[in-house]
């Protein structure tokens, strides 16, 4: 079975490195890329140079952030899915971030024993109709995805 290929764009060198030991030491995937920014991520992505599958995308960098990233890509087919990385997160900045094209988001912050972040219930309604109205990806009726929220966490209130 083919490796899952990741790349990682985030200007934190001690993040990245970190992630791809925890990424490198899982069977099933490989850390193939990195950029410190997204500026080069994009002048990547055009040159045929980030070879990914997935890539994890941090929202605060210099130069271009991931948020302009997001907007830069939202008209381009992309052969991978962004998933956000952030520590500054809300309910509205998640729902914003998956309607710009992200396919899901992950708590810089997460405790690897317990999740910090809970959507209120009204968002986790919102990213579970938007997962089970898409067609399995692998389907034959399957449709380019807008958003598939993946890394979310949801609490019964």
């Amino acid at each position: 079975m083919d490796k899952i290929k990741i790349g990682i764009v985030d200007d934190e060198k001690l993040f990245i490195k970190g992630m791809q030991m925890i990424i490198n030491g899982e069977a099933d995937l490989t850390v193939t890329y990195q950029a410190e920014n997204g500026s080069r991520f994009l002048d990547d992505v055009a040159a045929g140079k980030a070879d990914v599958d997935i890539v994890l995308l941090d929202l605060s960098m210099p130069i271009m952030d991931g948020v302009d990233v997001l907007l830069k890509t939202a008209s381009m087919t992309l052969p991978f899915k962004i998933i956000v990385l952030t520590s500054h997160y809300n309910d509205s900045i998640i729902l914003k971030l998956l309607d710009e094209g992200a396919a899901g988001f992950l708590a810089k912050t997460r405790s690897a024993h317990r999740p910090d972040y809970y959507p209120k219930r009204s968002t986790a309604r919102i990213l579970h109709q938007r997962l089970h109205s898409q067609p399995h990806p692998k389907s034959p009726t399957a449709k380019p995805e807008k958003a598939h929220p993946v890394g979310t966490y949801c609490q019964r209130n």
